[in-house]
């Protein structure tokens, strides 16, 4: 019963991470520049990923092969959300960096205009261009990317309930073998006491039947004795 509570409060805690990573990473992809958005999503799916390998720790420790089967398949399931979440977060990273290089490039251009220097070359230029070209490829890459992960949270969901399921009847399985258990063992101990009072019943009768005999015989044996002498 220990080890099933065990599983459930990892299976909870897995529940609850994926949650926090999921919303982590739809912010980050919301405002795809913003540098501790992208932290807070790399560290929500870290968290994830020691949730994962917490679940897929206790999988051995299941009491039967069904559940800890279920076991394993639900780690694999959250694991494969994991690294969906882990590629959306890297191109992200991968898009704050070109961001910042971005805004330098623009930025030395409008100081120099500022300066009344003459303007960057046309290489730079081309060069935002393709920073802001890259970034907007990027992006429409991790909403697809997250919308694809939407079904993938929905096998995992699928996998819980299933998780959940099996461990309800394992537990009603446990608990109607232990009640049978009982019982038998109940009927063991009323049948070795019957069986014990039958002995008893019989040795003391033996033990009547033998006085009886001696009570009879003993009398008899008296009178021949007294006659022959």
């Amino acid at each position: 019963m220990y080890r099933a509570q065990s599983y459930a409060d990892e299976e909870t805690r897995l529940a609850m991470a994926l949650t926090a990573a999921e919303a982590a990473v739809a912010a980050a992809v919301a405002a795809p520049a913003d540098r501790p958005s992208v932290d807070a999503a790399q560290n929500a799916v870290r968290a994830l990923s020691r949730s994962v390998e917490a679940l897929e720790a206790i999988a051995d420790e299941q009491p039967t092969e069904a559940a800890r089967k279920a076991a394993l398949d639900g780690g694999r399931q959250a694991r494969l959300r994991r690294n969906e979440l882990a590629m959306i977060c890297r191109r992200l990273a991968r898009g704050v960096v070109l961001q910042q290089d971005r805004d330098q490039l623009l930025g030395a251009r409008e100081a120099a205009a500022a300066a009344g220097a003459p303007p960057p070359p046309t290489t730079v230029e081309k060069a935002a261009a393709e920073v802001t070209s890259s970034l907007a490829r990027t992006h429409k890459v991790v909403e697809e990317e997250l919308a694809r992960s939407t079904a993938a949270k929905t096998v995992l969901a699928d996998s819980t309930r299933t998780l959940a399921k099996t461990r309800d009847r394992h537990q009603a399985e446990v608990k109607t073998d232990l009640d049978s258990g009982k019982a038998t063992l109940a009927d063991l101990r009323r049948q070795a006491f019957i069986d014990s009072v039958v002995v008893a019943a019989s040795l003391i009768l033996f033990v009547l039947v033998a006085l009886y005999v001696l009570r009879r015989r003993l009398p008899e044996y008296t009178i021949v004795a007294g006659l022959g002498e």
